[in-house]
């Protein structure tokens, strides 16, 4: 039994001799290596060895040291920083370290201090009982395997169910900011819809509605997106994740419709809502004897007040027009027109009188009568029917010309309110008079009505709420189709030009070639002698021979001198 313990311990020792050993050698590599590297940087032909004097230089080669030299080159590279107020050691000062620590451990006085024994049995069966009833605890990690969809849940709203490339919220981000996310979670940049590939192998046709490029989808478009798109109300599966609130569905037959909406609203099947709109004058500053009548909408959503062109032309108004962004339900749109200033606004009593701001031009403006407060439409209400005398009759020649917004605050304060029931339209005293806002219908039977701009789509496929330039001509030139059989009309070559073929990588024949082949169609054949027939001269159009008499003459008393001194070539 003795025997074989030391044998063990034998055997223990020495291999933790080896392995001490292997350390030593280990550190005295990298000495030598440190060494060499110093004499490079010490010559200066390698002008980047100066990196080695940074922390970030010696970090990476001290990783590789031993774990107790590590430990050392802390203490001697924070006392070194101590006494130099703060500088990180130099590269040389890392050598002369490493070197130093080699040599200690290289002297064969100091060798058996690294051959420590193994711990006995005792020991380790003393360590092991008592470690053997400790409870081990470890955190559970969930992993997720299942892979999103991004062609029908979007990631970036906690996989609603819309697709990322319709998102807004996604489209709204900068350009760098959508292709982090797409790089974070491995979706295709070019279509957006998949994590199964990447651009490079995308084989998916795309067409980029806003620049028409067939290499990205509208959601990587560069830039920011288009307010006229962004601004249209959102599907159920572009929301972006939020749910909207929809309008109760009140669904009426016709045989419903009672005789008292008419009253009020008259004969139409449309039900009528009033608005904060005013019957004034209106008058440049000082000649009140060019007022005219006028309706006023009062805006408070607006911050800058406008005038519709009819305005300009009654006063006569001459001034150079400037561009501005007019923000509407549509989006931003980029217009321009005139400006008015030094105008006043009258009320109907002429107890009031207004200075207004400068007005722009702006055709935009709604013109919706039918939300023109009248008398009538407030006798039916009994809780306004005692302001119906302070509302003046619908003025059939007064149009609307003025919308005032937030820059004149004066004509948005209410100095008296009547309100009434829930859900009953109120009135409100202005300084420019009174006004009616909600639906005055009786009976809330007529057929829903939307208000809103139309909508035209140019050539371009850009949504507009403008007109289109009737004056816009788009010329296209129709190329004519090759004479060859394989070519229809349907296959021009504006629609070919593109297409790839088996051809493409050869070498296209030259015009000389396609002389040659054109004339060995026409001109070779077959004789009855079953001999071939070539034209000559082989070229066309044949060219005209020039008088080579003197070129003939020469030549023949050439060949006459050779003969007369080549008698054998004469017979």
């Amino acid at each position: 039994m003795s025997s074989k313990a030391g044998s063990k311990t034998s055997t223990a020792t020495s291999s933790k001799a080896s392995t001490a050993s292997g350390s030593v050698a280990h550190a005295r590599a990298k000495a030598e290596a440190a060494k060499e590297i110093q004499g490079a940087k010490e010559d200066g032909y390698l002008t980047g060895l100066a990196y080695l004097d940074t922390s970030r230089g010696i970090g990476p080669i001290v990783e590789k040291l031993p774990y107790q030299l590590q430990e050392k080159w802390l203490t001697s590279g924070t006392r070194h920083k101590e006494q130099t107020g703060g500088r990180f050691p130099p590269f040389h000062y890392f050598c002369n370290f490493v070197s130093q620590e080699a040599k200690r451990r290289n002297d064969p006085s100091f060798m058996y201090q690294s051959c420590t024994t193994t711990a006995t049995k005792q020991d380790q069966h003393s360590w092991k009982n008592a470690n053997a009833n400790k409870p081990i605890l470890v955190n559970k990690t969930d992993v997720s395997t299942t892979q999103v969809d991004p062609n029908k849940n979007c990631p970036l709203h906690s996989n609603k169910p819309h697709p990322l490339k319709k998102c807004r919220t996604f489209r709204h981000k900068s350009l760098d900011d959508r292709k982090a996310f797409l790089r974070e979670k491995g979706i295709c940049f070019k279509c957006c819809s998949t994590t199964s590939h990447l651009a490079k192998d995308c084989k998916t046709n795309m067409k980029c509605s806003e620049c028409d490029s067939t290499k990205h989808d509208a959601a990587m478009h560069p830039g920011p997106s288009p307010q006229i798109k962004d601004k249209a109300p959102p599907s159920s599966q572009e929301n972006g994740g939020e749910e909207e609130v929809q309008p109760n569905k009140v669904e009426v037959s016709e045989a419903e419709v009672s005789a008292t909406c008419t009253e009020v609203c008259g004969p139409g099947q449309w039900s009528r809502s009033c608005s904060k709109i005013c019957l004034t004058k209106i008058y440049p500053k000082g000649s009140k004897d060019m007022a005219i009548k006028a309706y006023v909408i009062l805006d408070d959503q607006r911050n800058r007040s406008l005038a519709r062109p009819e305005l300009f032309e009654l006063f006569g108004v001459e001034s150079e027009t400037f561009s501005y962004h007019l923000r509407t339900c549509s989006g931003i749109i980029e217009t321009s027109g005139k400006r008015v200033e030094g105008l006043q606004v009258e009320s109907l009593d002429g107890k009031v009188h207004i200075s207004l701001p400068p007005l722009i031009e702006c055709p935009d403006i709604p013109n919706n009568r039918s939300e023109i407060p009248t008398p009538s439409a407030v006798q039916h209400q009994p809780h306004l029917r005692h302001i119906a005398q302070h509302i003046p009759e619908l003025d059939s020649e007064a149009e609307i010309l003025i919308l005032l917004g937030r820059d004149v605050l004066r004509v948005h304060k209410v100095r008296q309110q009547v309100n009434g029931p829930h859900n009953s339209p109120f009135a409100q005293r202005l300084d420019l008079g009174w006004v009616v806002i909600g639906e005055v219908c009786l009976d809330s039977v007529h057929k829903p009505t939307v208000n809103s701009y139309k909508t035209n789509v140019l050539d371009s496929g850009r949504p507009s709420i403008f007109k289109p330039c009737p004056s816009f001509m788009h010329i296209k030139e129709t190329p004519q189709c090759f004479n060859r059989p394989d070519k229809t009309p349907e296959r021009m070559l504006g629609q070919t030009v593109f297409n790839r073929t088996e051809h493409d990588n050869k070498p296209a024949p030259s015009v000389e070639d396609t002389i040659f082949l054109e004339i060995m169609d026409r001109h070779v054949f077959k004789d009855d002698g079953n001999s071939w027939v070539a034209p000559l001269p082989f070229r066309e159009p044949r060219q005209p021979l020039p008088n080579n008499k003197e070129q003939v003459v020469k030549r023949f008393s050439s060949l006459q001198r050779t003969l007369k001194r080549k008698p054998e070539m004469q017979e």
